[in-house]
């Protein structure tokens, strides 16, 4: 390799400059030749199956590079970045650089015998260093994985992906892999920037206004607790239409106690209405109104016990007044915080809806089998839901509209026919699979009419009576058999240290504000020399706030967005050679970051202040128990 190459590496790139010294002598022997063009210029060869194929135009590898950026002429206005897909020998990557002087590069590169050959032969200076943002090299699944959610993650413009055409056909699997997977993940990181917009801060002060209920009720997935219905089978009942079909079924299982029940989401509507009470329902929703999916329970006070995550609408545990147990979410930071790493071992992660929730919550109770029940994830009939479900924005006849048959999406069902899904049905039964695919536990899958759900074994739930669900396993007083096992005096110290943590994140965030004041003030008189000190006083005070308890705890979840944009504004502006314009620009950027820090702390403090009075309030000393 090129001296200057290794040295770019080593300062900028050491993982790449490493795997490519400690794995030389293997990438030399790879079928990949150094060849010359008809007009001179150098061009790789590859050695495939079929014979041998170049890389590069064998004639003129740089007009070949002026017809690939002319196929993306008329649309480049609506890109901030590109990101190309196969490096060769750069000629393609430096033409559009050329080109297109102030938008950002990714450069990712498959095969590293290619790219050793790359710096072997072409200097990295010879491109504008500058216009590189980040250089990946693919050397595992693992490793491409890791790159795609990194590059995804820092996204915050929109991007051009171009594939070298030639890597198109030689690697044709691999290219056609990599672009599936980088459109989802992109549709991923769509999804779940709105998700976050939506509910960001909403899951911390859920979070907050649970933490009294989430110590006076028992964490169904701490030791003890969940080894009561370990080894039984669950039914999990959705309130998907085929949920019709089998309420006479569900009513032999609950009278003669052949499974538990557990009712997600609406689903015990349409089993309250006709009269079978599940074991439990489950919820997790952090919106305001999910407390009116439990309406008939509230107002009938049936005492049938909730299991809550913990971030789930503040609203919901204010007004359901029956038995409750919790179970840690990732999207709560304060219980995970303020009851340790031991207690807080077992966390749910977030997901899309409360079946998947549920149903990695069955699995961490090491069930003997999950059995679904109405998880249609599709249309059945025109209909949406079970009847006995109403929800106005759907209608009182459960339907659908032709418009939303339109827009549907044609899956398999499980008897391998075509049916319609939404396209929120199909991510909910992509995510239920990938679930379903981790564990040993047998899914199956009762559902008849619903979507075909690989890693289920499709059996009617009539049959499923008859030939294995025989005896009755079911404990009605099983939930009162849950015990709470929080010890109030971790919890006290915890808070203690918050609150001199609360007092640091009030010194640095004033901190921050002078520094910015003094960037101000030093643009304003144009004293470029001093700026640079400025700058990094304000990367290390960064850090700080970054690192304090309280922000980390408390404010950070709140502005995951607007974190992560002006993470990547900053970057944007890192290499720019007007200091002034940079002093300016960040004054600006920091400025609004930490103007809606300080508001969102504004906003919660009476919230926390009622923190402390959580385990002051609690019974039984250090460790309490369960009222009865």
């Amino acid at each position: 390799m090129l001296i200057d190459n290794i040295n770019y590496l080593r300062k900028y790139y050491r993982p790449i400059r490493d795997y490519l010294k400690d794995n030389e002598e293997d990438i030399l022997t790879q079928p990949i030749y150094v060849v010359k063009s008809k007009t001179g210029q150098l061009s790789l060869e590859i050695t495939v199956e079929t014979g041998t194929v170049s890389i590069h135009s064998k004639y003129d590898p740089e007009k070949e590079a002026q017809r690939l950026i002319s196929k993306y002429e008329e649309d480049m206005n609506q890109y901030k970045q590109v990101f190309f897909y196969g490096i060769g020998l750069g000629y393609h990557v430096k033409a559009f650089m050329e080109k297109y002087p102030n938008l950002t590069y990714t450069l990712y590169e498959p095969n590293p015998a290619i790219f050793y050959h790359f710096l072997a032969n072409k200097k990295i200076e010879d491109l504008n260093e500058k216009q590189i943002k980040d250089i990946y090299l693919e050397t595992s699944e693992n490793e491409k994985n890791l790159m795609l959610n990194q590059f995804v993650n820092q996204l915050d413009d929109n991007v051009l992906f171009v594939s070298l055409p030639s890597y198109e056909k030689i690697f044709q699997k691999e290219y056609q892999l990599f672009l599936t997977q980088f459109k989802k993940k992109m549709k991923d990181k769509n999804t779940t920037f709105f998700t976050n917009l939506a509910f960001e801060k909403r899951w911390t002060i859920n979070s907050m206004k649970n933490f009294p209920a989430v110590l006076n009720t028992p964490n169904i997935l701490q030791a003890g607790n969940s080894d009561i219905i370990k080894g039984l089978p669950v039914i999990l009942v959705a309130a998907g239409p085929s949920l019709n079909n089998e309420i006479e079924n569900l009513r032999y299982i609950k009278e003669n106690k052949l499974a538990y029940i557990f009712a997600v989401g609406s689903a015990n509507k349409a089993l309250i209405n006709n009269d079978i009470l599940p074991d439990a329902v489950c919820t997790y929703d952090p919106q305001g109104h999910n407390y009116k999916v439990f309406e008939e329970i509230i107002k009938k006070g049936l005492e049938i016990p909730l299991i809550f995550g913990s971030s789930v609408g503040y609203e919901t545990i204010k007004k359901y007044s029956g038995p409750k147990a919790h179970m840690i979410t990732s999207q709560d930071t304060v219980s995970q915080y303020y009851l340790g790493e031991e207690a807080t071992d077992a966390v749910i992660n977030d997901a899309s809806s409360i079946a998947i929730i549920t149903l990695q919550l069955l699995v961490k109770l090491q069930v003997s089998s999950i059995i679904l029940v109405g998880q249609n994830l599709a249309y059945k009939d025109s209909e949406f839901y079970s009847k006995g479900i109403d929800y106005s924005n759907m209608g009182k006849d459960y339907s659908i509209t032709q418009d939303v048959k339109n827009k549907a999406i044609t899956i398999k069902d499980v008897n391998g026919n075509d049916i319609l899904t939404s396209k929120g049905f199909f991510d909910m039964k992509q995510e239920l699979e990938q679930y379903i695919s981790l564990t040993n536990i047998k899914v199956i899958n009762t559902t008849v009419g619903g979507a075909c759900i690989k890693g289920t074994t499709f059996i009617r739930l009539h049959d499923l009576i008859l030939n294995h669900l025989c005896l009755p396993v079911v404990d009605d007083n099983w939930f009162e058999k849950l015990n709470i096992n929080y010890d109030v005096a971790k919890v006290k110290e915890k808070q203690e240290t918050m609150n001199s943590n609360f007092k640091e994140f009030g010194v640095i965030l004033g901190n921050l504000e002078k520094i910015l004041q003094q960037i101000n003030l030093l643009v304003s008189k144009q004293q470029v020399s001093n700026l640079e000190r400025q700058f990094n006083r304000l990367d290390k005070e960064f850090k700080r706030f970054r690192d304090n308890q309280y922000y980390k705890v408390f404010i950070n979840p709140m502005v995951r967005i607007s974190l992560e944009l002006t993470i990547q504004k900053i970057q944007s502006i890192r290499f720019m050679e007007d200091q002034l314009i940079k002093g300016e620009t960040t004054v600006k950027i920091f400025d609004k970051f930490l103007s809606e820090c300080k508001l969102d702390s504004h906003n919660i403090s009476p919230v926390y202040s009622t923190l402390e009075q959580s385990y002051k309030k609690t019974r039984g000393g250090n460790i309490y128990e369960l009222k009865k």
